[in-house]
C-alpha cells in the first residue's frame, strides 16, 4: 500500500492511471481539432476527458466543451505541467517500489547464504560430505584443451651402452659377508636406428627399427665371503695372526705330523691357508700348520702386536747374532731398556740412549752391544776415566797406563760415536766392505762379526764377550 498526497491506493491502480494519461496524451495529439470561425472570435473543439486544471475551473465564464484559442493555450500548458507532476509522481513510487523489491531479494539471500554456511557446518560436524569419486584429471584436460606441436625423427646408427650383469660367487677364503670384485664390469656398446617422437620439443618415446651390438659387455664378478673365522678375527689371508701358547709348527695338518720348529708364544705368523681345524702359517724360513684355536688376532687381543714385535726382538738375541744388522729396537725402545736401571746411579747410560740408537742408524753397529759395553768398561758411568774423561769405553787405554792413556771427548756422545765407527772399520766388517760415508773397511781385527769375534782382538780377558752379551740379555728382557 502506497501512502502520500495522491488519489492512488494501489500500485496496480497507479500504473492504470500513468496508462490512461499516456493514451489521452496520445489522443490529444493526434486528434483532428474542429475550429468553427466566428465573426469577431476563434474557438477550438476540446475533448478530454481528464480532470480540468485548477486554474481553468476557477474561470467560469470558460464553457468546457468550447474554449478559445487563449483558454486552450493556457489549458494546454497547465495540462502539460499537471502531467509532469503526476509522472514525476509515478517515479517516484516506482523507484520506491523497485528499491523495497530489491532489499527484500538481497535479504532472502544473505539468509540464504546463512543457512548454506549453517548447513555446511553442520555437514562438517556430523561428517556427512559425500566423496567426489569423478575427480577432474587436470593433466588431461590440459591436453585436450592446449594444442600441441607433434614432431618425429629418424635416428640412424645411434651409439648406446650396452649394460653389464653382475655375478656374485662364494668364496670361503674371505670374511664371512665380505664382498670383493675380482672383475670389473665393463658397458657394451649396441648401434640403434629409431624414430623418435617429440611434443612441443620434447622427447616422449621412440621406436626402434634396428640395433646391432658391436661391443659385447663383460660381466662383473663378486666374490661373497662365507669365512667365519675370518670375520670373527678381522683378518685375512696374508695378515699376521699369532700364537696364544708355545706351539709346535707341524709339517702337515695332523697331530701326529713331524715338527718343523717352536713358535713361542705372542709370536707372528701369517696366514696362508684356512681348513676345518689347522691352518697353514709361515714362520720365519718355514711353513707349516698350527691348530686354528692356537691363534688370535690384534683385534681381538689388543696389544698382542706389540707384544709380538717384542718377543720377535728378544727371540733375535743370539750369542752369535751379527752384530752388522739393525737391532730393529726404536728410539722409543732404547729409552725404555736403559732407563730405571738401579745401577745406573747418574743416570749417565740412561742421558745417552739416543746416542746409541743414532750410532746404530749411522755405522750398523748393534746399539745394545754398544751400551753393553760401556756399562761394563765404565761400570754404569761411574769409573774416573768415564767421569774425568766422558769416555765410557776406557777407549785408547793400555793396561799399563789405563788413566793416562784413554781419550778424552768433549762429550759422551762423541766417545760413543767414535768407538762405533771404530768397530766398524776394524772389527765387523771384512776389508773392502762399504761401511759409512763412503767408507770402506779395513778388517784389521776382523775375525767374525759377533761378540766373540771382537773379543778375540778387542781385549785380553778371555771372558769379556760372555759379560757382554750377560747385559746384552739383561737389557733385551727389558723390552
Amino acid at each position: 500500500m502506497v501512502t502520500g498526497n495522491n488519489n492512488y491506493k494501489t500500485i496496480s491502480e497507479a500504473f492504470a492511471e500513468l496508462q490512461q494519461a499516456r493514451a489521452q496524451y496520445e489522443i490529444d495529439n493526434n486528434t483532428k481539432k474542429t475550429k468553427h470561425h466566428k465573426a469577431k472570435k476563434k474557438s477550438y473543439d476540446v475533448y478530454y476527458s481528464g480532470s480540468i486544471p485548477e486554474k481553468t475551473k476557477k474561470n467560469k465564464a470558460i464553457n468546457q466543451d468550447r474554449l478559445s484559442f487563449k483558454e486552450w493555450i493556457r489549458y494546454r500548458i497547465d495540462k502539460l505541467r499537471y502531467d509532469r507532476k503526476e509522472i514525476r509522481k509515478l517515479a517516484l513510487i516506482t523507484t520506491g517500489v523497485f528499491g523495497v523489491c530489491i532489499m527484500l531479494i538481497s535479504t532472502n539471500y544473505i539468509f540464504a547464504q546463512y543457512n548454506k554456511e549453517e548447513e555446511i557446518k553442520q555437514k562438517i560436524a556430523t561428517n556427512v560430505f559425500e566423496t567426489n569419486n569423478e575427480s577432474l584429471n587436470i593433466q588431461k584436460i590440459i591436453i585436450e584443451n592446449v594444442e600441441i606441436t607433434k614432431s618425429k625423427t629418424i635416428v640412424e646408427d645411434e651409439e648406446r651402452e650396452l649394460p653389464f650383469n653382475v655375478k656374485k660367487q662364494e668364496n670361503p677364503n674371505l670374511p664371512k659377508g665380505e664382498e670383493v670384485t675380482v672383475q670389473e664390469g665393463v658397458f657394451g656398446k649396441k648401434l640403434v636406428d629409431c624414430i623418435k617422437s617429440y611434443e612441443d620439443n620434447k622427447f616422449v618415446g621412440e621406436k626402434i627399427t634396428n640395433e646391432e651390438v658391436v661391443l659385447e659387455p663383460v660381466t662383473e664378478i663378486i666374490d661373497v665371503g662365507t669365512s667365519e673365522f675370518l670375520a670373527k678375527f678381522k683378518v685375512h689371508l696374508g695378515d699376521k695372526m699369532y700364537v696364544t701358547k708355545n706351539v709346535n709348527l707341524k709339517e702337515k695338518a695332523s697331530d701326529t705330523a713331524n715338527n718343523l720348529c717352536i713358535i713361542l708364544e705372542s709370536l707372528d705368523v701369517k696366514l696362508v691357508e684356512l681348513s676345518d681345524t689347522w691352518c697353514k702359517v709361515e714362520y720365519e724360513n718355514y711353513t707349516g700348520y698350527v691348530k686354528a684355536d692356537s691363534l688370535t688376532s690384534e683385534a681381538i687381543t689388543p696389544g698382542i702386536g706389540e707384544k709380538s714385535r717384542k718377543q720377535k726382538l728378544y727371540a733375535t738375541l743370539d750369542a752369535n747374532m751379527d752384530l752388522t744388522k739393525p737391532s730393529g729396537l726404536t728410539l722409543e725402545d732404547y729409552k725404555k731398556v736403559l732407563t730405571g736401571n738401579s745401577s745406573d746411579v747418574n743416570k749417565i747410560i740412561e742421558s745417552n740412549a739416543e746416542n746409541f740408537y743414532n750410532a746404530e742408524q749411522k755405522y750398523n753397529v748393534n746399539g745394545i752391544f754398544l751400551a753393553s759395553i760401556a756399562i761394563h768398561e765404565s761400570a754404569w758411568g761411574s769409573s774416573k776415566i768415564s767421569k774425568d774423561k766422558k769416555n765410557l769405553f776406557g777407549f785408547g787405554a793400555y793396561d799399563r797406563s789405563p788413566y793416562e792413556s784413554a781419550n778424552t771427548f768433549e762429550d759422551y756422545g762423541e766417545g760413543i760415536e767414535t768407538v762405533a765407527k771404530y768397530l766398524a772399520k776394524n772389527y765387523l766388517n771384512k776389508a773392502g766392505t762399504k761401511i759409512y760415508d763412503d767408507e770402506k773397511a779395513t778388517g784389521t781385527y776382523y775375525n767374525g762379526p759377533t761378540i766373540s769375534g771382537v773379543n778375540t782382538r778387542y781385549c785380553t780377558d778371555k771372558d769379556w764377550s760372555t759379560k757382554i752379551f750377560k747385559y746384552m740379555d739383561m737389557l733385551y728382557s727389558r723390552l
